[in-house]
């Protein structure tokens, strides 16, 4: 209500008093009186009556201030005049008469109370409290529910219960402040004015409803639900508790949600707007199987339900309900969920008159025809895809399996002209030839794709290919002599797409980088063909300089086990310089590998107390070990041929007599080519005792000398690292017995001195032996040993083809036992390595 409206409200009330005060003037103004101070002061005060009556205000109160002056001391003057400022609305001269009285008289108060309604002044409503609190004012004639509610109404709740709360606590005013704070959202105040209350008297039910929904506006769950049992009528509670679900549910608190969902399921108020809630927080914890037991109560559309199954892995009873659904008018969401758990006669026997489904509906049984491998439902069901380059390419593929391969070429090639498909076509290419129609098989590649761009298809490349050589004359050799000249340098060895050696070509025809293109494409399949082509190639004379023709030439005769033919061709290639070092050291190695004829080497080791290193010596332990190696390896190498026969000398021990000297002869076969892996056959003799000759089956292979980590020289670095792993197995045919060794050794190496390829070299080792000699021993004897040493390498006496001829190696080991049948754990000890090889 607007401040004029209280004005004129509160004037009324004025107006009221004063025509009250007129009707008992006598008894009440003049009370206290002398009958002279009544006599002279009457005039003046019936005249401000009179006045007062006609709402002349300023004339009564200076009628009144007259009778004042004859009366000072009395308050029922001064009190006559507030109600006459009041009436006038000069409430701060009111205000200020007020505030100077000081009595016991009630009406004092009174006024200051009216003087707060009417102008809300703080100083008239603490100066009413403070006589409130003094026990001045009795507040049973003021402070009534009325009363309240009309201050509320007035001046708002904040001024109701701001009053309130200054009087002492009443049942009557508790339960309406309680019910207005409930109103006004205002929910501590609400809470406190019914906890105040319930300590006074029981709660209505009402009460204690709204009690507990104050509680559920303050998240308060915990006391909701004390209120929830302490109302105990699930009628009535159940407000209770739906409000707090949607409160829980707004705020995403799904425990506190689901359990008041169980609360109104048990006692029967859950509805479906509760089913719903409760099934969306299933939805959002991807519970889906109590989601779909939820669901089942709900009428969902079916659709819905649809889904819900499919994620609930429930797929069997999710096909029955997209089967129970309305087929005769699909959506599009049926079709996708029929895609991904329906049967094909399910999808197949759906109806819809909407033009893009049905075009949908094709697409997925085309796709599960195309799986199921139905290629004539595949065939008919194309004819109703809308989109002709699928139409086309389900046409084709459906031709191509039933067999009807010159209607699938032809879908084939329009797949190609439409979207330059290169797989298409060679797919109609292929096609065209199984339908005995080679020619156009022929034309469809070459009149297509020119030879620049064929090589970039390898598909396409080898079908073309492959007609060439079963319908020689259909090939245009012009076209194919083209393509060849688009092989680069950089891919003849690795081009394997075409075997254009097969082509027409005589010496005169042909083009020295064709020929030699062939050659290197040729090599892997047919080296004898390629050998000739590499020569014809250096018969030109652009050709007769290239380092690479005689050196691959050499790879050949080395492939086929022709070592005379492959150095005489290693010798040529280096006569003619090649353009760096590292191809010249390649070179060297090829030569030095092709190696056949006689060889020699020695070497050993020097020390004390040293386990063998190797399974040669048949004794325990000795002070020394040399091994002179003599042989010969031959031209010719196949399987029945050795590569080499050999005839050693082996000595070994403490000192005369305690030494062994045996003779070592017999063959050696490599196992793979090019890789260290090697079976010998021997006998063997000791020549200082009676033993007969003993024949022996010997296994050994350097498992990582083929590697980066090989102790060859290098030209790429300064330091590297070494490592091997060297791997030796006898065993001897006579008596049973046997030999295992095992030695790895890793560490760096670098170069000392390019002069004489001087190198150093430290590493650290680990070997392990096994054997059983029945001569010496009783039983299988182990040792394992650990230990590092540092070395030394050189080479000297070099050679144009070979490199450097001589190879020396020295080393300095410490050896530590680790587990022994010949020492004990802890021994240690020091020895001298060499070999030196020619």
């Amino acid at each position: 209500m607007s401040v004029l409206r209280s004005k004129v409200l509160w004037l009324f009330f004025a107006l009221h008093s004063v025509a009250l005060a007129a009707n008992t003037m006598s008894s009440e103004l003049f009370s206290g009186l002398s009958e002279q101070e009544q006599f002279q002061t009457f005039p003046y005060v019936d005249k401000a009556f009179r006045y007062a009556e006609a709402e002349h205000w300023q004339q009564a109160i200076d009628e009144i201030i007259k009778a004042q002056h004859l009366a000072p001391d009395h308050t029922a003057f001064a009190l006559q005049e507030v109600r006459y400022l009041m009436a006038a609305e000069r409430f701060d001269d009111a205000l200020q008469h007020l505030l100077v009285l000081d009595s016991a008289n009630n009406e004092i108060e009174t006024r200051l109370w009216d003087l707060w309604l009417q102008t809300g002044q703080n100083e008239a409503l603490e100066t009413f409290r403070q006589s409130i609190d003094s026990g001045k004012y009795h507040y049973d004639q003021v402070s009534s529910t009325n009363t309240l509610y009309l201050i509320k109404k007035h001046f708002g709740l904040k001024h109701a219960l701001s009053i309130a709360g200054s009087l002492p606590q009443d049942k009557l005013i508790l339960s309406s402040t309680a019910q207005w704070a409930f109103d006004d959202q205002q929910w501590e105040q609400a809470i406190k004015d019914y906890q105040t209350l319930a300590s006074m008297r029981s709660l209505t039910e009402e009460e204690a409803i709204q009690s507990g929904q104050a509680f559920v506006h303050l998240n308060d769950a915990q006391s909701a639900w004390q209120q929830v049992a302490q109302i105990g009528r699930p009628a009535s509670s159940s407000l209770i508790v739906k409000q707090l679900l949607y409160s829980s549910y707004d705020r995403e608190d799904d425990d506190q949600a689901l359990r008041a969902l169980d609360w109104l399921e048990k006692y029967n108020f859950s509805g479906s707007k509760e089913s719903k809630a409760k099934l969306d927080i299933y939805e959002k914890e991807q519970n889906w199987t109590e989601a779909v037991m939820v669901a089942n109560s709900l009428q969902l559309p079916c659709i819905r339900q649809i889904d819900l199954l499919i994620k609930a892995d429930m797929t069997s009873e999710a096909v029955k309900k997209l089967n129970q659904c309305e087929k005769g008018n699909i959506s599009d969401q049926w079709l996708n969920y029929a895609e991904s758990i329906a049967s094909t006669n399910i999808i197949a026997s759906a109806r819809t008159e909407d033009k893009e489904l049905r075009a949908k509906q094709a697409q997925i049984l085309a796709n599960r025809y195309l799986i199921e491998e139905n290629y004539e439902q595949l065939l008919k069901i194309s004819t109703q895809l809308p989109d002709d380059l699928e139409r086309t390419r389900f046409r084709a593929i459906s031709q191509q399996a039933l067999g009807q391969y010159r209607e699938a070429a032809k879908n084939w090639y329009t797949l190609y002209q439409t979207q330059n498909d290169f797989a298409a076509l060679g797919t109609a290419s292929y096609l065209m030839r199984l339908d005995s129609q080679a020619e156009i098989a022929v034309k469809m590649i070459t009149a297509s794709i020119s030879p620049s761009e064929l090589l970039k298809h390898q598909t396409l490349a080898t079908s073309l290919l492959d007609l060439y050589r079963t319908y020689p004359l259909l090939v245009d050799t012009e076209y194919l002599k083209a393509l060849g000249m688009q092989i680069p340098d950089s891919r003849m060895a690795s081009e394997d797409c075409f075997a254009l050696g097969q082509c027409r070509l005589t010496k005169e025809a042909a083009e020295p980088r064709l020929l030699l293109q062939l050659a290197y494409l040729l090599e892997k399949d047919s080296p004898a063909e390629a050998l000739k082509l590499f020569k014809l190639a250096r018969e030109y004379p652009v050709y007769q300089t290239d380092f690479r023709i005689p050196l691959q030439i050499a790879m050949i005769h080395e492939r086929n086990g022709n070592p005379k033919e492959t150095r005489e061709s290693i010798k040529t290639a280096i006569d003619l310089v090649p353009p760096t070092e590292q191809e010249l050291l390649y070179a060297q190695d090829s030569y030095r590998n092709a190696h056949y004829g006689a060889y020699f080497g020695i070497s050993g080791w020097i020390g004390h107390n040293i386990r063998s290193n190797t399974p040669q010596i048949i004794g325990s332990t000795s002070k020394y070990f040399t091994l002179m190696e003599t042989g010969y390896s031959f031209q010719s190498k196949n399987f029945l041929t050795p590569e080499n026969i050999y005839f050693n000398l082996l000595s070994g021990g403490d000192d005369k007599p305690f030494e062994n000297n045996e003779l070592d002869f017999g063959g050696k076969w490599r196992l793979i080519h090019q890789r260290n892996v090697f079976l010998r056959v021997g006998l063997r003799q000791g020549l200082n005792n009676d033993r007969k000759f003993r024949s022996y089956l010997r296994a050994s292979a350097d498992l990582i000398a083929d590697s980066d980590y090989q102790k060859a020289w290098r030209l790429d670095k300064e330091q590297w690292w070494t490592q091997s792993l060297y791997t030796d197995a006898t065993y001897y045919l006579n008596d049973n017995d046997y030999a295992l060794y095992v030695r790895y050794e890793a560490g760096p190496m670098g170069v000392i001195s390019h002069v004489q390829r001087q190198r150093w070299r430290t590493y650290g080792l680990l070997q392990g032996d096994l054997s059983d000699y029945s001569l010496y021993d009783t039983g299988s004897r182990y040792d394992m040993r650990t230990g590092f040493g540092v070395g030394w390498l050189s080479e000297w006496q070099q050679d144009a083809y070979a490199g450097f001829l001589n190879q020396l190696e020295v080393n300095i080991e410490w050896q530590l036992s680790l587990a022994s049948d010949y020492a004990r754990s802890g021994d240690n000890s020091l020895l001298l390595r060499f070999s030196w090889q020619r």
